[in-house]
């Protein structure tokens, strides 16, 4: 199940999660090999949201980033 970043009370702000999250993301593409980060540096992140995840995995917090080309175009 998904649940909005927005709509998830860590006992911090949306900020404190989200930033870090997305600076993960940049540094991440940091590292890929020049024909791998131009494919994703042709994406931003639009939206973050924590994914509940199964039994085995209680008291991890798990997050799925959505991507949107930076021309804003939907292909």
């Amino acid at each position: 199940m998904l649940v909005p970043l927005d709509a998830v009370t860590y006992h911090v702000s949306t900020a404190t999660i989200d930033e870090p999250i997305r600076s993960t993301f940049t540094e991440y593409v940091s590292t890929l090999s020049d024909v791998h980060a131009s494919l994703l540096t042709r994406y931003r992140v639009l939206d973050i949201a924590h994914e509940v995840i199964g039994v085995g995995s209680v008291g991890m917090r798990a997050f799925v980033v959505l991507l949107q080309n930076n021309t804003g175009d939907h292909q």
